[in-house]
């Protein structure tokens, strides 16, 4: 039987998705809200034509990396890949915090069980995750302080130069910024399937799955914060 402290803590969930999510436009319990646009679109390149004066850091290159993985291993080839087809497909349809929780539904589990079980890898391969990317973006910023002092203290610095390590310190901010909505937007995703899965179908996993995502929500509060070489 499933204690009222239990479902006290359910309810607790939907409060620090708002929380977490400030910056963010995440709807109440049970609303859907859509995501930012910015979730699917693609990484910028640091190595443009724009940036020919700057070769990529090692830094950056496993930034990059890290980043694609971390899409890669639940977005390639899964909800997040199908959803973005249908909206590319229906004009106008943006996805939002719902479409999760409505694969689970349509895939062919023989029971309520595969459905929390599929959640609670999901949340976890992101915990797994998440700390290296956090540990490259840190590494990056440094990266970009490092190259700004220099510019400072290197005598006749072309101005050229000075635009072009202006222009990748903006573009590797918007490459965290990009990363940053699809970490939230995965986090709201996963709690509002735990929410509905619990209306639903209330199964004993339901305390597990809810255990790791108070552990991913530690992670989302230091990606929104952007506290990623720590406080």
């Amino acid at each position: 039987m499933f204690s009222l402290r239990f479902f006290t803590r359910i309810v607790q969930l939907a409060i620090i998705s708002l929380v977490i999510a400030a910056c963010s436009p995440t709807g109440d319990f049970g609303r859907a809200s859509q995501m930012p646009k910015t979730v699917f679109d693609s990484f910028p390149n640091p190595a443009d034509p724009d940036n020919f004066e700057l070769v990529q850091s090692d830094e950056e290159v496993k930034m990059q990396n890290l980043m694609q993985r971390f899409v890669s291993i639940i977005e390639g080839k899964s909800w997040i890949y199908n959803i973005r087809l249908g909206a590319r497909v229906l004009a106008g349809a943006v996805p939002n915090q719902t479409d999760y929780f409505l694969w689970l539904k349509s895939r062919p589990y023989a029971s309520s069980t595969g459905r929390y079980g599929a959640l609670l890898n999901d949340v976890q391969l992101d915990i797994m995750t998440l700390p290296a990317v956090f540990e490259a973006i840190c590494q990056v910023q440094k990266t970009d302080a490092r190259r700004i002092t220099a510019a400072q203290n290197i005598n006749d610095v072309s101005e050229q130069v000075l635009q072009s390590i202006s222009l990748r310190n903006q573009k590797n901010r918007e490459t965290v910024t990009v990363f940053i909505s699809r970490v939230q937007f995965r986090y709201d995703s996963y709690s509002y399937a735990l929410e509905n899965l619990l209306l639903e179908s209330p199964n004993e996993m339901a305390r597990e799955v809810d255990n790791r995502l108070n552990f991913l929500a530690a992670h989302v509060q230091t990606a929104v914060s952007s506290q990623f070489c720590g406080a």
